[in-house]
């Protein structure tokens, strides 16, 4: 099972917001996912460069090492 971090799309139409979810690389975009990172969750490249803004990731990957 390959486990992703991606965006999940909710909201009224056309004033969609998303929110970084961990799933199943499988499932689709809404579909179920996780409820904590856990150990192994690899981001997408859209979720990483939102990581990296908001300055999340660098202390993601010290704590992953």
């Amino acid at each position: 099972m390959a486990v992703k971090m991606r965006l999940a799309r909710a909201g009224a139409k056309k004033k969609p917001f998303y929110q970084i979810v961990v799933t199943d690389g499988r499932n689709k975009r809404d579909g179920r996912f996780i409820e904590w990172l856990g150990k192994g969750a690899q981001p997408t490249d859209t979720v990483k460069q939102i990581l990296k803004k908001a300055g999340i990731w660098e202390k993601f990957v010290s704590v992953a090492a």
